[in-house]
């Protein structure tokens, strides 16, 4: 069965708003962590759906990526 759009998005500010909890704007978190909590959100999905998922929250305006170490979590709008 496969994730409809909507679903997708929701489970990607689910994300966005787990990490936003634990660092806030102060700290960033890296690109492995992030994936991993993809990995779980999205148990059925394979490694490039997983990574095609990063370019989307950034496009979403959920994250901003400035280097593999540094991701930068926006804060969530609701």
């Amino acid at each position: 069965m496969p994730n409809l759009p909507l679903e997708n998005q929701k489970k990607r500010a689910k994300v966005q708003t787990y990490f936003w909890n634990i660092v806030g704007s102060v700290e960033h978190i890296n690109i492995p962590k992030l994936e991993d909590a993809l990995k779980k959100e999205f148990p059925q999905a394979d490694d490039r759906f997983i990574k095609a998922q990063i370019p989307l929250m950034q496009t979403e305006k959920r994250i901003k990526i400035q280097s593999h170490a540094k991701v930068w979590i926006k804060q969530p709008m609701d």
